[in-house]
């Protein structure tokens, strides 16, 4: 009995002493892997790896990482996601700018925006967007400091309203009828990859009904711009 006792005893010894010999010469590396993959990563990239699980828990952050991986080798690849379906990395992708095809029917965008004249601190936008051809697309704004920290959006935005989105000088009477055409307004934000501008577009021609759209089409503008400057996201004036 005490045979079998020391026995059982050498081989867990004999266990620990490996492992431990393993840690040493570096054979377990993931935490290296990881410091190496976040010295080569962009902000936008940055981003995107440490995004909170509740904004991105479809895809984990090994599969954002690997995709990752495929853009280093020149290949936007799809990888599995946790819904058992494939996400990928969209082109273009920028030092500033990443989109993602999180499922077919749904995207996001992250943005980096310098904050300062001293381009060492910046905020993180997101616009995650639901809708394709047939559902309209609607998408929710997110702000972040760069340690991924939320940030009150309504500091560095005034949410396009419907009304913003109609033609001006019209009379008061014609445009509260127009507004009661859209009790729900459906809105596409999408950053630029390469600029500092967001633009805004309704798509609320998915679900009317003809007859309301085509009133309202000809009073509408095509889309509206915000301009980032420095503090905050702020809307052109209608031409």
């Amino acid at each position: 009995m005490q045979e079998k006792i020391l026995k059982r005893t050498m081989v867990r010894i004999r266990v620990i002493v490996s492992v431990l010999l393993l840690l040493a010469s570096g054979a377990f590396s993931t935490n290296v892997e990881a410091d190496t993959r976040d010295t080569v990563l962009t902000p936008a990239e940055r981003a995107l790896v440490d995004m909170p699980s509740d904004v991105l828990d479809i895809v984990p952050v090994s599969a954002r990482l690997d995709m990752i991986d495929y853009l280093r080798a020149d290949t936007l690849r799809y990888v599995p996601n946790a819904m058992n379906g494939l996400s990928r990395l969209l082109p273009p992708v920028t030092d500033s700018f990443v989109e993602m095809e999180v499922t077919p029917v749904s995207t996001v965008q992250i943005k980096i925006l310098p904050e300062g004249g001293d381009g060492k601190t910046y905020i993180v936008g997101v616009s995650y967007t639901v809708g394709d051809t047939i559902q309209a697309k609607d998408s929710e704004l997110l702000f972040f400091t760069s340690d991924m920290k939320p940030l009150d959006r309504n500091r560095l935005i005034r949410i396009a309203s419907m009304e913003d989105f109609l033609t001006p000088g019209l009379v008061r009477k014609e445009r509260e009828e127009l507004l009661s055409l859209v009790p729900f307004p459906a809105v596409e934000y999408r950053f630029s990859p390469d600029g500092a501008e967001l633009r805004a577009r309704l798509t609320v021609d998915r679900f009317m009904s003809l007859e309301d759209y085509d009133r309202l089409r000809p009073h509408l503008v095509a889309e509206r711009v915000f301009r980032w400057n420095g503090k905050k996201y702020v809307m052109e004036k209608n031409k």
